[in-house]
């Protein structure tokens, strides 16, 4: 098994936020508490269902996560649990839909747990041993490709004869079987050692 174990677990609540210019921080500070509770109670929900299912819940590591929203809106923004997510979910706001009003009441939706148990990952094989280093030796043909406001003359690789420590300057393409990797011009393609095809930008 290669994936890490997850367990999401959720409640409904729909409660309003008490906002710090009318409420007091001690009315605030109640409010985290009882969400800190209910998280609490779900969280443990959560872990519970993990050791039914045979799993070893004290590995997991653990996300609180609220979907907030205005009061009147129809849909939620996600927002990490903490102090100051009433701050963080107008930030989110701005950055999602282009604005946000500080001052409007926003209300909790929902509650939301996540649970992840990672699991060993085995280191990846080093490269095919059979392909080179030798970009040139991969090269099918050369056809004309348009990048930008012009054709190239781009030289189209064979991606099983690129081994570790190919390094070639685009335009390029890159063929195999399951995809096409396009190199721009004004980027270098490296094969690692487990043979990624790595592109970084560079100056022409």
């Amino acid at each position: 098994m290669l994936s890490d174990i997850v367990k999401d677990a959720s409640r409904s609540l729909l409660v309003p936020v008490p906002n710090l210019d009318r409420h007091s921080h001690r009315q605030f500070a109640k409010f985290i508490e009882r969400l800190d509770q209910q998280f609490a109670r779900l969280e443990r929900d959560a872990r519970e269902e993990l050791r039914r299912e045979h799993f070893s819940p004290e590995l997991a590591r653990v996300e609180r996560h609220l979907d907030v929203r205005y009061v009147g809106q129809a849909y939620e923004l996600p927002v990490a649990f903490t102090p100051n997510f009433p701050k963080r979910f107008h930030s989110e706001h701005e950055k999602a839909y282009g604005y946000a009003h500080a001052g409007r009441p926003i209300e909790v939706v929902n509650l939301r747990v996540r649970l992840t148990i990672p699991t060993p990952k085995p280191a990846p094989p080093p490269g095919q041993t059979g392909a080179s280093s030798n970009s040139a030796r991969a090269v099918v043909k050369k056809k004309p490709v348009w990048f930008g406001s012009r054709f190239w003359m781009t030289p189209l690789y064979d991606r099983e004869r690129l081994g570790p420590g190919a390094r070639l300057r685009g335009p390029a393409v890159v063929v195999e079987y399951s995809s096409t990797t396009v190199v721009p011009p004004d980027f270098i393609l490296n094969v690692d050692r487990f043979s990624n095809l790595v592109l970084s930008p560079h100056a022409r």
